[in-house]
């Protein structure tokens, strides 16, 4: 395993993030030459946005978008519930990721210690597919599917 990493972090924290800007650029190259045992890339892209709207309240978004090429094996394809929430990971499995989440953040308390206790409001929306031209839309996963839908 060989590759490159880039990133840009410009956040006022890493645990406790209420504003700044995080971006991170990936390749990632698994030979066999190398010593793996399989021949495939790995290239992802994560930007990261958070606004402080006051000393208690904050909203956040986050991009993630991943491909692996042709070549991976199947238990290393993205599996959509390690990036979601409500989703079970051996559901929705493939080559490509696309992940688009948002959050709000209250923090009500004052105290030295609940004062990093809060409520947060998020949505989060994703999907897997084979090709990068078969990305739609339409595909897209959302929490209140996988939590309110009746199987």
């Amino acid at each position: 395993m060989s590759g490159i990493s880039l990133s840009y972090d410009q956040r006022k924290s890493y645990f406790f993030t209420t504003e700044g800007r995080y971006f991170e650029i990936r390749a990632i190259f698994y030979k066999k030459m190398l010593g793996s045992d399989y021949g495939f890339s790995l290239y992802t892209i994560d930007y990261r946005r958070y606004y402080q709207l006051s000393n208690k309240r904050s909203v956040g978004w986050q991009l993630f978008s991943g491909y692996k090429t042709a070549e991976v094996p199947f238990q290393q394809m993205f599996q959509l519930g390690d990036f979601l929430r409500a989703f079970d990971s051996s559901r929705y499995i493939d080559r490509v990721i696309t992940i688009l989440r948002s959050e709000y953040r209250y923090f009500p308390w004052e105290g030295k210690l609940t004062r990093r206790i809060g409520l947060v409001c998020f949505a989060e929306s994703g999907t897997v597919f084979a090709e990068l031209e078969d990305w739609r839309w339409d595909k897209q996963r959302y929490l209140w599917e996988e939590v309110f839908t009746i199987k």
